[in-house]
């Protein structure tokens, strides 16, 4: 009977302890961190987590990775250079001072005395220089003249000189004048653009005329620059404001067959350039088979432009090609562009001169030094276009 009570407290306490032993070892409530019971606790433990870097990708594989939370800055040494700011800082804008009087300008054609049209420059003379602006001339206003006149108010007294737009190339501007309180009226006068004709003769390896062709309309680009005699104003520091001059050339049109008469190709009619146009007009004509001519569109002093040029066949320039190293050449392994820029006939003294007009032949082939030479029918022949290894 004891023993029996014996047996049965042990198995008490070995369940009892049981129950202590499961209690303690009880999944944690919901919401509640695994680890230390105490916050102070959790805060002393430490992570089990590495840092993962994040892979970059190709998009943005230039781009400056962040540095990872907790990451200490780089050290900088004293040696390194200093780091390069990009220089944002916009240029200063020119001020245009006011002042109280008022300009009344004509501008009229001096050899027929009709009003111009198109767009003129006031360029304001001699104007002070300031803490950011160097002394110089300034552009004052640019308008669009109404039936030759323009009216400009609010202006300083002072020298003022035009610049004209549609006056002619190589003509001056008109002289400098002065504005004073209350109104000016000046009147100026301008050498206009001549009309003229062009007239182009051109003849082959025998001095014979050429009487058809393929002409590219004629090119043309427009200005926009200062004129020559302006001074203008620049900033202190030494920065650029502004586009001074501006190239925009017209769009290619579409070439047309074109005849010569008695007298050779009639190229057309046209104006003298001015300061803003024209003065890198030229017409392109092509022959099957032969060099091109280049055909500039310029004064010649005389309502008729008379120009002449030579075109020789492009198969004896291929004929006259070799290299260096005693390799043969395929057809159409070389490029071949061969061209004579036309010349006015009234500077030829004698009718044998068209053959010392030059034709300038440039030859490209892979592998080879580019070769550019100038050639004149009045050589004996054509000599050897020798390709050399770069």
């Amino acid at each position: 009977m004891q023993r029996m009570k014996r047996v049965l407290a042990l198995l008490f306490v070995l369940f009892a302890a049981g129950l202590v032993l499961l209690w303690t070892q009880r999944d944690p409530p919901h919401g509640e961190p695994l680890g230390p019971s105490s916050a102070l606790e959790r805060a002393a433990a430490p992570s089990t987590r590495e840092a993962l870097p994040l892979p970059s990708t190709p998009s943005r594989a230039s781009e400056d990775a962040p540095a990872p939370i907790g990451a200490a800055a780089p050290a900088v040494s004293e040696d390194d250079p200093p780091q390069q700011v990009a220089d944002e800082e916009a240029p200063p804008e020119e001020e245009i001072e006011a002042g109280e009087c008022s300009l009344d300008l004509g501008v009229y054609d001096s050899a027929s005395g009709h009003p111009v049209a198109g767009g003129v420059d006031l360029w304001r003379l001699a104007v002070p220089g300031t803490p950011v602006w160097v002394a110089g001339d300034q552009l004052q206003a640019q308008v669009q003249l109404a039936d030759g006149r323009a009216l400009f108010e609010r202006l300083p007294s002072g020298r003022y000189r035009v610049g004209v737009h549609a006056r002619r190339a190589g003509a001056q501007d008109p002289p400098e004048f002065v504005v004073s309180c209350p109104l000016t009226r000046i009147d100026l006068s301008v050498e206009m653009p001549r009309r003229f004709r062009v007239l182009l003769d051109v003849r082959d390896e025998s001095g014979l005329p050429l009487n058809q062709a393929v002409m590219h309309v004629p090119t043309d680009s427009m200005s926009i620059a200062p004129p020559d005699w302006s001074q203008r104003r620049v900033p202190v520091s030494g920065k650029y404001v502004g586009r001074t001059e501006a190239v925009e050339w017209d769009s290619p049109k579409e070439p047309k067959p074109i005849s010569a008469g008695g007298q050779g190709f009639e190229i057309g009619e046209y104006l003298e350039a001015t300061p803003r146009s024209g003065g890198s007009r030229h017409v392109l004509l092509e022959f099957e088979g032969r060099s091109s001519v280049r055909c500039p569109i310029r004064y010649s002093g005389s309502e008729l432009t008379r120009l002449l040029a030579v075109s020789i066949p492009t198969r004896h320039i291929a004929e006259r090609v070799r290299t260096r190293d005693g390799l043969a050449l395929q057809p159409g392994q070389v490029v071949i562009e061969a061209q004579c820029t036309a010349v006015d006939a009234s500077t030829l003294e004698n009718p044998q001169d068209w053959r010392q007009v030059p034709i300038r032949i440039q030859l490209r082939a892979s592998g080879y030094a580019p070769l550019d030479v100038e050639h004149r029918l009045g050589a004996a022949e054509l000599p050897e276009l020798v390709l050399e290894r770069p």
